[in-house]
């Protein structure tokens, strides 16, 4: 009010003062926001830009974990929403995510993971290993076969069946003992059944 000596800016909700924008000695202005609050029992929003792809890799519900959770006593983060993302509606899709907790503060920076890179998989390799024709997705093993002289070394195809797969790694279930070497990359195209030099810096 234009004449009111009051000095006390009483908010309509309980809750805690996350940011003030006005410091002791200045004058508030109308229409302006004094203060941000965050309210009481309620809790933040973090959102998270992904690939559309990895965005089908998670759905709405998915329990998020926190990097150092030890240090978030009772911290909750829940996936509650998967929408286009503004900056590039074609290629990537907003998370966004609620997050719950005494522990969490406004703007505080969080390391989450979700979704099916939280799970274990008995074999995993990159994702250059994995090759596919028309009779299904594989890779190549390197197996040796002893000869007269010297020890050879054959390029041999095991099927395999994708279980999840990232930027970088392909988790498989396939026929193997998990010692066997398996050819990513090669200086010429190889074959199954075809014999292949090692690389001697490996």
């Amino acid at each position: 009010m234009e004449k009111s000596m009051g000095a006390a800016i009483t908010a309509p909700v309980a809750g805690t003062v996350s940011s003030l924008a006005y410091v002791a000695g200045e004058t508030t202005k109308p229409e302006e926001t004094a203060a941000v609050l965050q309210v009481e029992g309620k809790g933040y929003t973090l959102k998270v830009s992904v690939t559309n792809e990895q965005a089908r890799k998670v759905q709405v519900g998915d329990t998020a974990e926190l990097q150092n959770a030890w240090y978030y006593d009772d911290a909750q983060v829940i996936l509650t929403g998967i929408k286009p993302d503004p900056d590039n509606p074609g290629q990537n899709k907003l998370l966004e995510f609620n997050v719950t907790g005494s522990s969490i503060q406004a703007g505080q920076a969080l390391s989450i993971s979700v979704g099916q890179r939280s799970s274990e998989y008995e074999f995993v390799v990159p994702n250059s290993a994995v090759r596919e024709d028309n009779n299904g997705k594989f890779i190549l093993i390197v197996e040796s076969k002893s000869g007269p002289l010297s020890n050879r070394y054959i390029a041999t195809r095991v099927d395999v069946e994708v279980l999840a797969s990232d930027d970088n790694y392909t988790a498989i279930s396939a026929g193997l003992y998990g010692y066997e070497y398996v050819i990513t990359t090669s200086t010429k195209p190889v074959e199954a059944g075809k014999q292949v030099r090692l690389n001697e810096s490996q």
